[in-house]
């Protein structure tokens, strides 16, 4: 499903899961010539060759003496085997060398039809479950618009160390990268170093590679066969092969697997092959030897391509490969290159990456023919930066010498110079973009410099900080109330023990011990729940008359003076502290952190997602946010939608005043605030569109909220929901790094708002996941609800209609 492309295009639903050019500077044009004497000219040419086209036969001693049948399994020989299935090989001894991906592919079909079939090995190759089955048409059915970029997007995260909530894919290459990713954040502080990263992927690759063992071993029947089949590297040392019948056909007793132990076939004869010193005669040899990898681009494509000034492309790349992207050269204008090779791709998506590199160039020749641009030419010092980040980056498959020779590593030779320019790895996320367009022989240079890794990263790390000063506080807090030294030297115990042990209230004990485990301060919790301050952290957090180690005393709160000892108060009444009561400063930062995805995001992703919705609002439509907080979202919506009417409602003062400040310093007319709950918005008012962004899990009785929003909303109305990312389970949760930033929210803002009042429902920060969100508009009324994840990394949103 992400690894054909235009499927959701083209509306097919698959049956199952799985010449010479030169250029002529005089026209600024290419003159293609072909080896049947057609001459002609074009204005851009584009090069898909293919990364793996031509045939490598293997270089044993003897191979020319055969004289018995003989083909490569990319130039399958039909009149000779037949067809499906291949009945001319029914009484014909077969020997196919060669036990990779190919070859993987071919043996069960061989092992049906020979009469005997040698198979000769020189390493094995890693043979997981394909898992292959009959896709279900009332479930492709079911698939929304868009499904097929929203699930290539979801591999990419997954194969790139990113956060999901969900593996859309399900195959071998998702579950490796979860396995690291799961590893790395189960460390307690969560180190993302290089160093960590390898471990985690050395830790997860001997976990796989023992299941996979194990999988040979249920599957072949003789122990000495299921022995030598079994994968002894590290899964990405080889292709990684997926096959559900490949390792059963050993179990054909017509079948014989000849292990070489790593030396390979010794000699080709005239009638046969030797390995292991024994002759073996045939009626065929099938040469299952892989393709070239890394050899001159001219010799794999066919032709060589002539560019500006008579250079020759093999002359440019005679030292390796060096480009743009993989598909910009220096010296050859208005020329593309569509393959894998230096791209900034997934490796384990070929056809993927060339779709987006045919769509890169589609706009690339589309931008330069609305410019009029004569010419297009990567600058020598953009492919000069993008060679040596790919130099740095240190993401390239292979150069691992403890793997088995093969492409990946270069057949076990060193990976260096012209070498690893020649290979076909990229670097995986990658993305820049340099590129001088010559507009009617004036240039101009368009450069962006931002690495979007790096900015991600450095977004992370900052993100990180936030973290930490929630959890700060969260230890000021439990430092405040004696939470540490009621628990050190106690043993596990629960929330309520806690409870009864402090005479604090449960439930924000409650979150407080889940905070402080998803920050690793504190062991827990186990199957019932329960907790505990371990001997090293009572040190640091509870023994301040005899540790040296101790450190709980340093920190201290960053919120306004007086609202941590209403907060600390709390934990003894029950009674959560209002956002009114927070500060106006909490409205304030609130509004600031929540206001990039409102003011970019609201108009171009949210609001389209909705059907109809925006269609609305350009006509003039009744808008309602609910929480609107400093009416960033509210303001947002009135400025791009003038015929439109905007009401905001929000219980704070605070809150109210800086929205209308803001509405007044954008002077919109089609916007008010008023200050009230949720649950006091107009009966019968017909809304179109209400929203609750980042406020439901805060109101003490969302349920209420809820039941007048259905009360108000028209038939044909929208409830738009956005809420913070979470499942309802915690080891789920616990694979997001932000976790105990999230907790630490709820516990100093969040749940004290929800508690704030009598019987409160008391969500919390992570207490509106899709099945509880779900509920809560069911109950209310409302009989359609759907889930979007619109790639904000904190939050999903939901959709409830009448």
């Amino acid at each position: 499903m992400v690894y054909l492309p235009l499927i959701e295009e083209t509306g097919h639903m698959p049956t199952e899961k799985y010449t010479g050019l030169e250029w002529e500077t005089e026209s600024s044009r290419w003159i293609v010539r072909t080896n049947r004497g057609d001459e002609f000219r074009a204005h851009f040419v584009a090069m898909g060759t293919g990364p793996l086209d031509k045939p490598k036969l293997p270089g044993i001693p003897g191979i020319e003496n055969y004289t018995g049948h003989s083909f490569h399994t990319a130039r399958w020989d039909f009149d000779y085997t037949g067809g499906a299935p291949m009945e001319r090989l029914a009484d014909k001894r077969v020997g196919i060398i060669g036990t990779g991906a190919t070859s993987v592919q071919c043996i069960p079909h061989l092992a049906e039809a020979c009469g005997e079939l040698y198979v000769f090995q020189r390493t094995p190759s890693s043979i997981d479950a394909r898992n292959n089955h009959p896709i279900d048409p009332d479930w492709f059915a079911t698939l929304e618009p868009g499904w097929q970029d929203k699930w290539l997007v979801n591999f990419t995260i997954l194969q790139t160390g990113g956060f999901t909530d969900q593996d859309l894919v399900k195959d071998g290459w998702t579950d490796i990268s979860q396995r690291i990713r799961d590893r790395v954040l189960a460390v307690p502080d969560q180190d993302f170093s290089p160093e960590s990263l390898v471990r985690a992927y050395h830790e997860s690759d001997d976990e796989r590679m023992a299941e996979l063992r194990e999988r040979v071993e249920e599957l072949v029947s003789d122990p000495a066969t299921a022995e030598a089949l079994k994968p002894w590297y590290r899964q990405l040392c080889k292709r990684p092969c997926f096959h559900d019948p490949y390792l059963s056909a050993y179990n054909v007793p017509t079948v014989h697997l000849i292990d070489t132990d790593g030396q390979g076939v010794e000699q080709i004869t005239g009638t046969g092959v030797v390995a292991n010193g024994q002759d073996y005669e045939f009626d065929c040899i099938i040469y299952a030897s892989g393709f070239e990898v890394g050899t001159d681009y001219a010799r794999r494509s066919g032709f060589d391509t002539v560019g500006r000034d008579g250079l020759k492309l093999s002359e440019r790349w005679a030292d390796g490969m060096r480009s743009l992207h993989g598909v910009h050269v220096h010296g050859f204008p208005n020329a593309f290159i569509v393959g894998p090779s230096q791209g900034a791709n997934l490796i384990s998506n070929i056809p993927s990456n060339l779709t987006d590199t045919a769509e890169t160039i589609a706009a690339v020749v589309a931008h330069a023919l609305e410019t009029d641009a004569t010419e297009v030419e990567v600058t020598p010092e953009a492919e000069r930066a993008w060679i040596e980040k790919l130099e740095r980056g240190g993401r390239t498959i292979g150069n691992d010498p403890s793997c088995t020779p093969g492409y990946y590593n270069n057949e076990g030779q060193p990976i260096d110079g012209s070498a690893r320019l020649k290979s076909t790895a990229g670097d995986e996320g990658l993305r820049d973009e340099r590129i001088s367009v010559t507009n009617r022989g004036e240039a101009m240079s368009k450069e962006t410099t931002i690495d979007p890794d790096e900015l991600k990263m450095f977004s992370f790390k900052v993100w990180t900080y936030k973290m930490g000063e929630q959890v700060s506080l969260m230890v000021h807090l439990g430092d405040q109330l004696g939470l540490y030294g009621a628990m050190r030297g106690q043993g596990p115990m629960s929330s309520d023990e806690l409870a009864v042990n402090t005479g604090l209230h449960e439930r924000l004990l409650r979150e407080w011990l889940y905070g402080q485990a998803a920050a690793g301060l504190i062991e827990g919790p186990d199957d019932e729940s329960r907790f505990e301050l371990s001997e090293i952290q009572a040190a640091v957090l509870a023994d301040e008359q005899n540790s040296l180690a101790f450190a709980a005393g340093a920190f201290r709160g960053g919120i306004e003076p007086g609202v941590l000892d209403k907060i600390a108060n709390s934990f003894r009444t029950g009674v959560g502290v209002t956002y009114e009561e927070q500060g106006a400063s909490a409205a304030a930062g609130l509004a600031r952190m929540t206001g990039p995805w409102s003011r970019l995001a609201l108009n171009s992703v949210i609001l389209p997602a909705l059907d109809g919705v925006v269609a609305k609002l350009e006509a003039g439509a009744s808008v309602v946010d609910i929480g609107c907080g400093g009416g960033v979202t509210l303001t947002t919506i009135a400025e791009a939608y003038p015929n439109s009417r905007c009401i905001g409602y929000d219980p704070s003062g605070a809150a109210v005043r800086l929205g209308r400040e803001r509405a007044a310093d954008m002077g919109l007319g089609n916007i008010e605030f008023i200050e009230a709950g949720g649950e006091f918005i107009e009966s019968g008012a017909d809304h179109d569109l209400v929203i609750t962004f980042d406020c439901l899990h805060d109101m003490p009785h969302p349920d209420r909220a809820a039941n007048a929003i259905r009360s108000a909303i028209a038939s044909d109305g929208t409830w738009l929901i956005k809420d913070i990312r979470s499942s309802g389970d915690f080891a789920q949760d616990r694979r997001n790094p932000l976790l105990a930033m999230f907790y630490g929210f709820s516990v100093a803002s969040c749940l004290q708002s929800a508690i704030s009042e009598p019987e409160g429902m008391g969500l919390g920060t992570l207490g509106l996941h899709p099945a509880r969100a779900q509920e809560l508009a069911e109950a209310a009324g409302f009989t359609s609800f759907s889930t979007h994840d619109l790639g904000d990394a904190g939050n999903l949103y939901y959709e409830a209609r009448p």
